[in-house]
């Protein structure tokens, strides 16, 4: 709500660990007031984990998103964008990420609104291409550029003599490449 207050252009609720009636109502909740300022709104249904508990199969699957559950969410909510979880997880991977694409294909069949992937960090790129071919509109990838900007002002380090101005530039940099990288790979560079 405070968000919605300071004039933000969108606002995400993540709200996926709680049950599914109270899941609704608190987006439904967010989304009311949010298109009542003329605002778009994000929510989440099925649970997207954790990377460092990635090995942890059945732990990660009970949380993914149901196409039936899907429908009823966007129905009752209102949400203007989905995050789904088809096997993406927050962080760094322990293990190598595996998305499941007939479930996003099923998901992507069953609703009407764009589907985010949070979780993105670390997704192989080819995998990527696929979840967009399939429907996925939005991905978060801000674990990639934490790491880029930590190497890049660690490497900056090594240097004794490095002014603290040079490290705030150094993190952009490393930023700047990691997202003109995925911007390329998820095909939308070129179409602000």
């Amino acid at each position: 709500m405070d968000a919605i207050a300071a004039g933000f252009t969108d606002v995400m609720l993540d709200v996926s660990t709680r049950p599914y009636a109270e899941n609704v109502a608190l987006t439904k909740q967010v989304a009311e007031a949010a298109h009542l300022a003329g605002l778009g709104v994000e929510g989440e249904i099925g649970h997207v984990g954790r990377g460092d508990a990635y090995d942890k199969t059945d732990e990660l699957q009970a949380g993914f998103t149901r196409p039936e559950e899907a429908v009823s969410f966007v129905a009752e909510t209102g949400v203007d964008s989905l995050a789904v979880a088809i096997g993406s997880a927050h962080g760094v991977y322990k293990g190598e990420p595996k998305l499941e694409f007939e479930r996003l294909q099923a998901i992507r069949a069953a609703v009407d609104v764009p589907l985010v992937l949070h979780g993105g960090s670390g997704i192989p790129d080819a995998d990527f291409q696929k979840a967009v071919s399939l429907g996925i509109c939005k991905i978060n990838i801000y674990t990639a550029m934490a790491l880029a900007a930590v190497d890049a002002i660690r490497g900056k380090l090594q240097n004794p003599s490095v002014r603290y101005m040079e490290l705030g530039r150094a993190a952009q940099e490393a930023i700047k490449d990691v997202v003109k990288h995925h911007m390329q790979v998820f095909g939308s560079d070129g179409k602000a």
